[in-house]
């Protein structure tokens, strides 16, 4: 049995193609969509206890996560469901979400979003993270670039790396 190529051009990468910093979270991409085909973004974020995302949406992607370290809180529309490692939540499009990281200890999700191609918006989002406070005006102009709707103001600024 040959082994699995691990070129560019054969599609298959055994590494991140980018890390990111947006809330205090650390991103990584692990796969990002080629261009029109559908293909997902495939992401895992690092988040520090009581961290999490601003409640918001994407309008035209559904999203999945995949508890893999500690518990987490989800907020889908008016539910809260908590969550803890080898669950795994999926959300429509267009239903308003966040987490937040509830455990004592960093905790680690795997985001799917199909379709994907929101590289763009994260590369912007961690630029305009570096200056804190971040101004909610720069982040709700960026949402709405990218088809993210962002529905509260809570934005947490952090730039040391995960440990």
């Amino acid at each position: 049995m040959s082994p699995i190529p691990q070129s560019p051009e054969s599609g298959c990468l055994p590494t991140i193609r980018r890390c990111f910093w947006s809330a205090g979270i650390q991103i990584s991409q692990l796969s990002a969509s080629r261009g029109n085909q559908g293909d997902p973004d495939i992401l895992e974020h690092f988040v520090p206890p009581r961290a999490g995302p601003p409640f918001y949406l994407l309008e035209e992607r559904t999203e999945a996560f995949y508890v893999v370290q500690g518990r987490f809180r989800f907020r889908c529309g008016a539910n809260d469901i908590l969550m803890a490692a080898g669950q795994f939540l999926q959300l429509p499009r267009g239903l308003p979400h966040l987490y937040e990281n509830v455990g004592g200890d960093w905790g680690r999700l795997l985001n799917v979003i199909a379709p994907g191609g929101l590289e763009p918006f994260y590369v912007e989002l961690e630029a305009a993270s570096r200056s804190c406070p971040v101004s909610f005006d720069r982040i709700l102009q960026l949402g709405s670039r990218h088809g993210v709707s962002i529905l509260t103001s809570q934005m947490n600024c952090r730039s040391d790396p995960v440990t």
